[in-house]
């Protein structure tokens, strides 16, 4: 009985550095922001391949209005920034578009 609680404890042991690997690809911050420069908490940003447009990544602004992805520069990607009210506006990215983005919505219908 104790060689099995020994040997379950290494294995949860030896497991942990799995759960807190860092995120892979290169980090960057969007931010959605009204044309009256208002942070829009609940926007939602869309990650998509340029080449074919599947969705890579989503998420929903905080109340910054930030959002942050981390994704290989592989391939060029779309950014997709939505919010009720405001006209979607979508924004080419590579590797050099720099680690914080700034996306403006207007308001309109879409």
């Amino acid at each position: 009985m104790i060689n099995r609680v020994l040997l379950l404890g290494a294995s949860l042991f030896l497991s942990v550095p799995c759960f807190n690997q860092p995120a892979t690809g290169e980090g960057f911050t969007v931010t959605v922001i009204n044309d009256q420069k208002e942070n829009l908490e609940g926007a939602v940003v869309e990650v998509t391949r340029a080449d074919n447009k599947k969705l890579v990544k989503s998420a929903v602004t905080n109340k910054y209005g930030e959002s942050v992805f981390y994704i290989p520069f592989s391939v060029g990607y779309l950014l997709n920034a939505s919010y009720s009210g405001y006209t979607t506006q979508s924004v080419a990215i590579n590797k050099n578009s720099g680690k914080r983005i700034t996306i403006i919505l207007k308001a309109g219908t879409k």
